[in-house]
């Protein structure tokens, strides 16, 4: 099973859920998760970046792409103490991947969604915004549903019932950090000579400490 079906099966309760229940290795699984990530944000960022500038492309498919790592890697931690404090004896490990297997399919459907924010950044050059914020949503969502079904079912029925506060806890630290990500992150459809404003007032900060 290849990990498109692995995905689109987590919301029935089997691929990546099958997999991760098993208790085998999952490090070809999480590998091919990365790679989907990186490949699938960089193609957004490219998208949205086309009817800018080159130089946008390129910076915007790295933007993308380090958004959903870092994020990713942001968001595990405190979903992991979310359902330790809810869910005694509850495996990290299970919480973690649910984490990877939700940003993957929130990446995927940035993938799916990169044509339309090609077309809409060449019609309208600066006004791709309105697009973004909708498919940010939409993307957001998914990840969430994904993330949340490799979790139910995961879990018995005794324990499902415990399942949504720290679900809950889980979607707003990810709504939080994929927040403050963009913002660093931007800007998105306007060619600068920096990188990003984070980097920009991290620099400014690091100059006047000297």
């Amino acid at each position: 099973m290849n990990i498109f079906q692995m995905l689109f099966e987590t919301v029935r309760g089997k691929g990546a859920v099958e997999e991760i229940k098993s208790g085998k290795s999952v490090s070809l699984f999480v590998w091919n998760c990365v790679l989907l990530i990186v490949l699938c944000g960089t193609l957004y960022g490219y998208a949205i970046g086309f009817g800018v500038s080159q130089d946008a492309i390129l910076k915007n498919g790295l933007k993308t792409t380090l958004i959903l790592l870092i994020g990713c890697g942001m968001a595990i931690p405190p979903s992991i103490l979310a359902f330790v404090a809810m869910l005694p004896g509850v495996k990290p490990r299970v919480v973690s991947l649910a984490v990877l297997c939700g940003v993957t399919v929130s990446a995927l459907v940035l993938g799916i969604c990169a044509p339309f924010s090609f077309l809409y950044s060449i019609v309208w050059s600066f006004g791709g915004d309105i697009v973004s914020v909708v498919i940010v949503d939409i993307v957001i969502l998914a990840g969430i549903y994904a993330g949340g079904s490799v979790l139910y079912y995961c879990y018995t029925d005794n324990e499902k019932n415990k399942l949504v506060v720290p679900l809950i806890m889980t979607a707003i630290f990810a709504l939080i950090t994929m927040y403050l990500l963009i913002q660093f992150f931007t800007p998105y459809l306007v060619d600068t000579e920096y990188f990003c404003k984070g980097s920009l007032r991290l620099h400014e900060l690091l100059a006047l400490k000297k």
